[in-house]
């Protein structure tokens, strides 16, 4: 059984080794070790502290476990991430339609999201539509991704 609620601060520090590991994991399978480094960096307590602050950071427990996160912010959701053993659960799309319900009541009239090649699937899937292909660059390594938006 699995609940989804909003994250207590001591838990900062869970939802930061959850998000390294799964970068460590996942993504040398579509990004370069400079990359993989930058995600690391961003994920940090202070980000996810001021997700928390100026949003809701959401996590799915199961059994005393956090398996998976996200959040919502200033229009933007995001950080959404399980971890790799738990992966193609439907966890990760548990946890979008819990912040699509926040958004909701919320009354925003869209979303915005930046989709790793990996996660664009399931933002297809969950009615996100692409907004551009986007290219940031990391030194002089390119870091592709995808803006896309929904429209609530």
């Amino acid at each position: 059984m699995f609940e989804i609620r909003k994250i207590a601060e001591h838990e900062y520090p869970s939802i930061q080794r959850l998000i390294h590991t799964t970068v460590k994991t996942c993504y040398p399978a579509i990004y370069p070790p400079e990359v993989i480094e930058f995600f690391i960096q961003h994920h940090s307590l202070e980000e996810i502290s001021r997700r928390a602050i100026s949003g809701v950071v959401l996590v799915l427990v199961s059994e005393g476990f956090i398996l998976a996160t996200g959040f919502l912010a200033d229009g933007e959701l995001g950080g959404v991430y399980v971890h790799p053993d738990y992966q193609r659960q439907g966890l990760g799309t548990l946890i979008v339609k819990r912040l699509l319900e926040i958004a909701c009541r919320e009354k925003l009239n869209s979303i915005w999201l930046d989709a790793t090649p990996i996660a664009k699937p399931m933002y297809d899937k969950l009615g996100f539509e692409l907004i551009s292909n986007m290219v940031q660059y990391v030194g002089d390594v390119p870091l592709h991704y995808f803006k896309m938006e929904k429209i609530l």
